[in-house]
């Protein structure tokens, strides 16, 4: 497709399919962060995705205060309710003591669960209103698939949290 040069995000390289991927510093770590035009090229949207990735340090917040709420719900469907019973039931007693610094017969303090979830990957679809930016959160790629993906909408506010694998 072409080469597009963004603030916050820098030169991107887009593929035939209207793919780029880059590596941010995001949060004292180096993250995936990539970058889908569906629908071809469309710089406005593109440097408006950049332009919330660079108060990422908000973003971060908003998906925590999110994630802590869904978590505090007490709804049983809940995503981050349905995250943690999952790996709880799942994980060898080992490693919830890892990453949880409990046994799995001690469920996780609520904070102490949503510490041990670190941000894996970032995709930008600037083409996507309603979720222009997903932040893929996980307890840790070594011992699950599922991730839990927080959605914000183009005004950099949570639009949807939903479990992916």
């Amino acid at each position: 497709m072409e080469t597009v040069t963004v603030p916050v995000l820098g030169c991107l390289d887009f593929d035939e399919a209207g793919f780029a991927e880059t590596t941010l510093e995001l949060g004292g770590q180096r993250i995936q962060v990539d970058v889908s035009l569906e629908a071809g090229l469309d710089v406005v949207a593109l440097e408006h995705a950049a332009g919330l990735m660079a108060n990422f340090a908000r973003l971060e917040e908003e998906a925590r205060k999110a994630m802590r709420e869904d978590l505090a719900s007490g709804d049983d469907e809940a995503v981050m309710v349905l995250y943690r019973a999952h790996h709880l039931a799942e994980l060898e007693d080992a490693v919830t003591r890892d990453f949880f610094d409990r046994s799995a017969v001690a469920p996780a303090e609520d904070d102490t669960f949503l510490r041990a979830l670190k941000l894996a990957r970032v995709g930008i679809y600037p083409k996507s209103p309603e979720e222009m930016i997903v932040c893929d959160y996980t307890i840790g790629v070594e011992v699950t698939n599922y991730l839990v993906a927080v959605a914000f909408d183009s005004s950099g506010s949570v639009s949807a949290m939903s479990l992916e694998s």
